[in-house]
This record gives C-alpha cells, sequence and structure tokens, in this order.
C-alpha cells in the first residue's frame, strides 16, 4: 500500500470517527439523554484528520 493511499484511509477514517462522535452528541442533547463525551478521541481524530489532509495537499506523508 502507497503512502497516498494510507494517509486517504487514515484521514477518512478520522474523519468518520470525529463526525460519529459530534453527531451523536448532537442528538443525545436534542433527545435529552445521557452520552459519554470523549474529547481527547476527538481532538486526536481532528488533529490526524487536519495532518491527513495537510499531507494529501502538500505531498509530504506522515504515515507508511
Amino acid at each position: 500500500m502507497n503512502q497516498q493511499t494510507m494517509t486517504i484511509i487514515v484521514t477518512l477514517v478520522c474523519l468518520v470517527m470525529c463526525v460519529g462522535q459530534i453527531l451523536m452528541i448532537k442528538q443525545a442533547h436534542e433527545n435529552g439523554t445521557s452520552v459519554r463525551i470523549r474529547p481527547l478521541q476527538i481532538i486526536a481524530c481532528a488533529v490526524v484528520a487536519v495532518m491527513g489532509i495537510y499531507s494529501l495537499i502538500t505531498g509530504h506523508y506522515f504515515w507508511g
């Protein structure tokens, strides 16, 4: 697997995890239920996603 493919996969997985967490929090807030918020996981996924987007734009890959 080449670096660009690996970067795309990692970036997409992290974006999906980050968006999923945010949607779960939003849905729990609307329904008035509780949900476990994982701020470190959200921040880590956001940082990895930003790094992945940066890598794809500049061509400087961090993984692989």
